[in-house]
């Protein structure tokens, strides 16, 4: 993993340095962990209510894309907010994974109707992602699962052309 980068964002709570606790937190156990991290921090004040949420990312040289976040709420203080996102990120690092945990089931959709083979390794699977397996292969879509590797046989959908004289 090169570098992680985020933000941390609190609204209405500035005063009580929200942003900063929960980046300050994540950054500290991503460092410890032996990865640079720069979380940037926004305190805003012309949101209709206050709140507070925390999301990191990063990118391997392989092409690997993972992140991790959460949103606050009442009694999740800062810096469980932190150690919530770091210990998400650094699980799915660890785990071999090209994509996070969430990644891996928003991608079956953009696959299936991709043309050709995709493939990528998930940190573990989920019911999202055995769900919208399931979906797709109602449409025709081939997908198969071995371990942590999810290969998905798109079918190629193209934009269908406009008869001439159309308007669109």
């Amino acid at each position: 993993m090169r570098q992680v980068r985020g933000v941390a964002m609190a609204s209405h709570l500035a005063d009580r340095r929200v942003s900063d606790r929960m980046a300050s937190t994540c950054e500290e156990r991503l460092r410890r962990a032996g990865l640079a991290c720069v979380i940037d921090r926004i305190d805003d004040e012309s949101a209709v209510q206050p709140g507070a949420s925390l999301a990191i990312w990063g990118g391997g040289s392989t092409g690997s894309r993972l992140g991790a976040d959460q949103a606050g709420k009442l009694g999740r203080s800062s810096e469980q907010i932190g150690r919530y996102v770091a210990r998400t990120f650094l699980e799915d690092l660890r785990s071999g994974g090209t994509v996070d945990r969430h990644l891996a089931d928003q991608l079956v959709l953009f696959c299936a109707l991709a043309r050709g083979e995709s493939t990528y390794i998930v940190p573990r699977r989920t019911g999202h992602l055995e769900s919208n397996l399931w979906l797709v292969e109602q449409f025709g879509v081939r997908t198969s699962v071995e371990g942590q590797r999810v290969v998905i046989d798109g079918v190629g959908l193209s934009r269908p052309a406009i008869a001439a004289g159309a308007s669109s």
